[in-house]
């Protein structure tokens, strides 16, 4: 059983993987690296962050060695592609917005397509939260505030 999750989510990193290195990003490193100091703010503080080129940044936010949330923010591009692997996690919509939930063990997920930004928003938790709970974290860290930097107009 151990082994079937372990092969199943190495599929389903090297699948995403894979789908993300097709497209990059539109917002910017610094964009995110502002947005996750508000979100250190909030009384969370940022332990660590990553980005790997414009395919992906993720960000650590620990309270305590129990209250802590990963954040990664991905292409929009690769939303269908990951989603399609994720079985038994519910998709629904939430204030308009595609989302996907779900457990695997005792880590939660909540991944979120934001069209308007041009990319996909993912919280994770080392515990089993509730929906709504995780829905309140989303909101809690602003992520609609993760935009793309507008192109500059040309004269």
């Amino acid at each position: 059983m151990i082994r079937k999750l372990l092969i199943s989510l190495t599929l389903l990193f090297v699948i995403s993987s894979a789908t993300i290195a097709q497209e990059s990003l539109t917002l910017t490193l610094a964009t995110f690296n502002k947005w996750s100091k508000v979100v250190s703010n909030t009384g969370f503080p940022l332990t660590e962050s990553f980005n790997d080129g414009k395919v992906e940044y993720r960000a650590k936010f620990m309270l305590s060695m129990e209250k802590a949330f990963i954040v990664r923010v991905t292409p929009l591009s690769s939303f269908e592609s990951l989603i399609s692997t994720l079985h038994n996690f519910e998709r629904y919509l939430w204030n308009g917005y595609n989302v996907v939930y779900g457990n695997v063990n005792n880590t939660t997920f909540l991944i979120i397509e934001v069209p308007e930004n041009k990319l996909i928003f993912s919280i994770k938790v080392e515990e089993k939260m509730k929906k709504l709970d995780l829905e309140e974290l989303a909101e809690n860290v602003k992520f609609r505030q993760l935009k793309p930097v507008a192109a500059p107009v040309k004269k």
